[in-house]
C-alpha cells in the first residue's frame, strides 16, 4: 500500500477514534474535506491508442463486471488445478477464504494480449469506474 495511502488512513482512523468525525460543524466538515483531498490517491492512466500497443490498456472497473461471468475461476491456495468454482459471486468472496484467488483466462506468464482482449470484451459498453 502506497505510504500517503496508508497514512491518510491512518489519519483518519485516528480521528473517528477521537470522534471527531462524528461531530457535524462546518468547520470541522472542513477540516475532513481538506484532510481527504491532502491524502486522495492519485491515478494517471496513459492512453493506449492501438490494441497491445503502448499505455494503459485497463481502466478501473466494477467489481459486479467480473463476478458471475463464466470465464473466472475461483481457485484455493493449494495449486493452480485447484478449482472451487466458476463465476463466483460476491458471496463466494465475501466468504474469507484466505490465499484464494480470482482466475482470469489466459497464461499470466505470456499473456500476450489475451487479457486485454478478455477485458475490453466484458468491460464493453461500461463506463471506468472510480
Amino acid at each position: 500500500m502506497p505510504v500517503r495511502l496508508r497514512s491518510a488512513l491512518a489519519a483518519i482512523a485516528v480521528l473517528a477514534a477521537l470522534g471527531w468525525a462524528g461531530v457535524a460543524h462546518a468547520s470541522d466538515t472542513q477540516a475532513e474535506q481538506a484532510l481527504a483531498a491532502r491524502y486522495a490517491p492519485v491515478v494517471q492512466l496513459v492512453e493506449q491508442k492501438e490494441e497491445c500497443g503502448p499505455g494503459e490498456p485497463y481502466r478501473p472497473i466494477d467489481i459486479n463486471t467480473i463476478l458471475g461471468q463464466d470465464t473466472v475461476a475461483l481457485r484455493g491456495p493449494w495449486s493452480g488445478s485447484d478449482l472451487v468454482k466458476v463465476a463466483p459471486t460476491a458471496a463466494d468472496l465475501g466468504r474469507g477464504l484466505y490465499e484464494y484467488h480470482l482466475d482470469f483466462p489466459g497464461n499470466p506468464l505470456k499473456p500476450g494480449c489475451d487479457y486485454e482482449r478478455w477485458s475490453r470484451r466484458i468491460t464493453e459498453g461500461t463506463k471506468p469506474t472510480v
